[in-house]
């Protein structure tokens, strides 16, 4: 998500959360960027890039959520969240996934 803000976004500022909430890890990143158009560029990431894609299956990997909120001229919201504790099914260090 920081190398798409880097990468593509124009933004001046960009703030980070990590947090507790409710037993869920929270992530939430906010740039005030250009904004794009989310269903544009998630039809367009199936032909090219994986970066949207990947964090949206990475989250739901974990039995979490990913939310994008963006704007034209008005920036973008990334909020990602996952449950606390333990995973059927949790990744290893290579990518594939193991019981826990």
């Amino acid at each position: 998500a920081l190398t798409n803000v880097a990468s593509h976004a124009g933004a001046s500022l960009v703030t980070v959360t990590l947090a507790i909430d409710d037993a869920r890890l929270k992530l939430v990143i906010e740039d005030d960027g250009d904004g794009f158009d989310v269903e544009q560029a998630l039809g367009a990431e199936r032909r090219k890039s994986l970066g949207l894609i990947g964090m949206q299956e990475r989250s739901h990997l974990l039995a979490g959520e990913l939310h994008i909120r963006s704007r034209l001229r008005e920036g973008t919201r990334l909020v990602i969240s996952v449950p606390l504790g333990s995973q059927e099914r949790a990744p290893t260090g290579d990518g594939s996934l193991a019981a826990s």
